[in-house]
C-alpha cells in the first residue's frame, strides 16, 4: 500500500483532472473509483494515528484530544471525498467534495 502522502499527491491529482471536466465520462469514473479508494487508505491511516495518539495522551494522563485538535475523519462507507488543498493563485485553503 503506498504511504499516506503519496495516496494524498495522488488524490490531489486525481481531483485537479476532475475539477477540468475534460475528460470522458467512462476515465472519470475509472478516476473516481481510484480516488474513493485512496481516500480510504488514507482514512485508515489517519484513524491508526488517532489511536496512536490517544494511546499516547492516555499514558501521558490526558484521556483524549480535544475536539478542535482531532483529526477529521470520514464515516465509513461515505463517498464522498473532501480534500482540502491550498490554492496557488490565491494562498487560500480549498476544500473540494467528490461526490
Amino acid at each position: 500500500m503506498p504511504k499516506f502522502e503519496e495516496c494524498l499527491q495522488r488524490l490531489e491529482k486525481i481531483v485537479d483532472q476532475l475539477e477540468k471536466g475534460e475528460i470522458p465520462l467512462e476515465q472519470a469514473l475509472k478516476l473516481f473509483e481510484e480516488g474513493i479508494e485512496l481516500s480510504n487508505n488514507c482514512r485508515k491511516e489517519l484513524e491508526d494515528a488517532e489511536g496512536k495518539v490517544e494511546i499516547l495522551l492516555k499514558q501521558n494522563g490526558k484521556s483524549k484530544p480535544s475536539p478542535s485538535r482531532r483529526l477529521p475523519i470520514l464515516p465509513s462507507g461515505d463517498p464522498t471525498i473532501r480534500h482540502t488543498v491550498p490554492s496557488r493563485a490565491t494562498g487560500l485553503n480549498l476544500v473540494t467534495t467528490l461526490a
